[in-house]
């Protein structure tokens, strides 16, 4: 809809790397967050592929509302300084932090038809 683009960043951190390569094998993003990092109800872009891993630093509370018309499928999870979860980001999410500090790192994989191969 060309409210979004995908373009190569430059590389991360070994360390960074490194756990993406060890838990989403083939992860083509790294998004890191940090201060405020509450966010209201929404879906990742659709770009990106529904499965994804988040490594968590300090507390905040994650939803899921499963059935966007029906808040009884809404679940609630107290992340821990140190969590490492894997989540659809397809399914209706939203994060309030609880620490006074927090950070989370998110990787996920592009699909396939956004990603140029380049000669």
């Amino acid at each position: 809809t060309g409210r979004a683009e995908v373009f190569r960043a430059p590389p991360v951190w070994d360390r960074v790397r490194t756990f993406g390569d060890r838990h989403l094998p083939g992860w083509h993003s790294v998004l890191a967050c940090g201060g405020p990092t509450s966010i209201d109800w929404h879906r990742d872009h659709g770009h990106f592929e529904a499965e994804a891993l988040m490594l968590n630093l300090g507390v905040a509370e994650f939803w899921e509302q499963e059935d966007p018309r029906d808040p009884g499928t809404r679940e609630c999870v107290t992340l821990r300084d140190g969590d490492v979860v894997r989540l659809d980001v397809k399914v209706l999410h939203k994060s309030r932090q609880v620490s006074d500090e927090r950070f989370h790192l998110t990787w996920r994989r592009v699909k396939p038809q956004f990603l140029l191969v380049r000669q």
